[in-house]
């Protein structure tokens, strides 16, 4: 997968992400004492934020690029920790929204899956 393509790709991802766990946080009641509307949002914004640096600057010394996606890699489990945690407390139905955070971990990882490899019906990828 060439760079623009997974910058594509990734950007896709985490919009979608973002429209999962908007879904997930109307669906936490507003007196959750863990505040976990709060802390997802973070954890997600500042995923977002870092995704979409990784992809600007080409000219970005090799070290920063590593520690980027070290920092994307974080709040991706700070995001899966919430949504694991929504799920425990049975505030909603959280499969896609960790199947989409494990496709953004493949492709910073390096693994090229494509879109169309992401059954939409199953949430599950094609082998």
């Amino acid at each position: 997968m060439m760079m623009t393509e997974k910058k594509q790709y990734n950007e896709t991802l985490t919009r979608e992400l973002g429209n999962v766990i908007e879904e997930l946080t109307e669906k936490i009641p507003s007196d959750d004492i863990f505040q976990l509307k709060k802390r997802l949002n973070y954890s997600f914004n500042s995923l977002a934020e870092c995704i979409e640096k990784t992809y600007v600057n080409a000219d970005e010394r090799r070290i920063d690029k590593i520690r980027r996606k070290i920092r994307a890699h974080a709040y991706l489990e700070e995001c899966k920790d919430y949504i694991q945690l929504v799920d425990k407390m049975r505030y909603a139905d959280v499969t896609i929204g960790i199947s989409l955070i494990e496709s953004i971990e493949d492709t910073l990882n390096g693994n090229s899956r494509t879109h169309s490899d992401l059954d939409p019906y199953k949430n599950k990828f094609i082998n």
